[in-house]
């Protein structure tokens, strides 16, 4: 045990409020339960939160049964922010915000316990490719993970994390990184799936660096593809692990030693609407209750699967991407953007893609990893794509610079039509 590690967090947890130590232990206790006991501890805090809910929350006390709920979309959240506070609840609420990666940003309520939670499921992922409390941490990210106000370089230096901005770098930027981590010691690196493989890709033509010290990676709040995890994994010769949630529905999930990613399904519960769409209950925060939230995601589950690791929590067997990441073309048709994922994936020479598109124009952007002067090698990919979406006009932009979001998260579907 490192004594110096736990100690940093238990000043965290003094003076934040809140109780990461014992939600880690938690986890880490009940990780290992039956797949049938984790299901029945989700369902019976599910039946406890719902009768609260009816009870407790204005928001669901026009409602005569739970069945009743409603589909919470973020623009039904903003509308009724205040229904949706406990009225007996006397804990501290603190403002959270999402990254409207949707065009919706949303502005919701946390508990401490909520706060607790969301760092003890994120931290859980560092310990499976070795972290120990304490270890120093790479964020390599954006707003949406590293925020750079006082209280929050107060609390990343106690945790031991050191923020890499992943805005505009350049080879001399991620050189500097690189040397930075190397000379820390750094045990971990966390942040984008995307920025994380473009200095892979510049490591792996550096091969001079090296990091003795590095334990693992993981990434998050983007889908990882297979091939920036190999890349990721050949360029640092460490681990590359990846972990999803939404924090607003108590979601939080790891992935294991075993490349199965878990679902820690006692702080929420899942369903999917008749579109497929992910909805959580989150069952820890119980001062600002959100029951089918719409998180905006597409994932499946397996219902059959068990896990070498012996682990009972339910096993998410493909995070498919957000809701919103749908092209939509002249005839109103609805196509996913995993379409270019499938497209492309056969190709190992694409590193990475993006889809702008309008009433009338779609723009297909690819990164591909070698300097190609022979755009038309790549042209059957606009043949196909008129196969099965309807534009007026087709481009394709072979290594054009993406359009990159305030929070510096890939998008993966541009939408420029005229918003109503």
């Amino acid at each position: 045990m490192n004594l110096l590690g736990y100690a940093r967090f238990y000043a965290i947890d003094l003076l934040r409020g809140t109780n990461v130590i014992n939600a880690l232990t938690a986890i880490q206790n009940e990780q290992y339960k039956s797949y049938e006991n984790l299901m029945a501890i989700s369902n019976e805090r599910t039946t406890q939160l719902l009768e609260y809910a009816n009870k407790q929350v204005p928001f669901y006390k026009s409602f005569k049964t739970a069945e009743q709920f409603p589909v919470l979309t973020k623009a039904l959240v903003k509308a009724n922010s205040e229904g949706f506070k406990s009225v007996s609840y006397r804990g501290k609420l603190d403002k959270k915000a999402t990254g409207g990666s949707t065009g919706i940003p949303l502005i919701y309520l946390t508990t401490r316990e909520a706060q607790s939670f969301m760092w003890a499921g994120i931290i859980h992922s560092w310990k499976i490719v070795g972290y120990n409390l304490g270890d120093k941490v790479a964020f390599i990210a954006g707003t949406a993970i590293a925020k750079q106000d006082f209280k929050h370089k107060v609390f990343y230096s106690l945790m031991n994390v050191s923020i890499y901005s992943a805005f505009n770098m350049t080879e001399e930027t991620i050189l500097a990184y690189l040397t930075s981590i190397k000379e820390n010691q750094i045990k971990l690196i966390y942040g984008y799936p995307t920025a994380i493989n473009f200095i892979a890709s510049y490591l792996i033509n550096h091969q001079h660096l090296k990091f003795p010290h590095l334990k693992g990676i993981v990434v998050t709040s983007e889908v990882l593809e297979n091939k920036h995890r190999l890349n990721i994994q050949n360029a640092f010769h460490v681990p590359v692990r990846n972990q999803y949630g939404c924090n607003e529905a108590g979601i939080s999930a790891f992935e294991c030693e075993n490349g199965n990613l878990h679902l820690i399904n006692t702080a929420t519960k899942i369903s999917f609407d008749q579109d497929g769409n992910l909805l959580g209950t989150n069952l820890v925060n119980k001062g600002f209750v959100l029951i089918n939230y719409h998180t905006g995601d597409k994932l499946s589950i397996n219902q059959s699967q068990s896990c070498a690791c012996k682990r009972g929590y339910p096993i998410i067997s493909e995070i498919i991407g957000r809701s919103v990441d749908m092209i939509v073309d002249m005839k109103g048709i609805s196509i996913h953007s995993a379409f270019f994922s499938y497209l492309f994936r056969p190709n190992p020479e694409i590193e990475q893609f993006q889809i702008q598109f309008n009433e009338s124009d779609i723009d297909v952007y690819i990164q591909v990893n070698k300097d190609l002067s022979y755009q038309f090698l790549y042209d059957k990919y606009i043949q196909k794509v008129k196969q099965y979406f309807k534009f007026e006009n087709y481009h394709l932009h072979v290594n054009t610079p993406f359009l990159i979001t305030t929070n510096a998260k890939h998008r993966y579907v541009i939408d420029n039509r005229k918003k109503i």
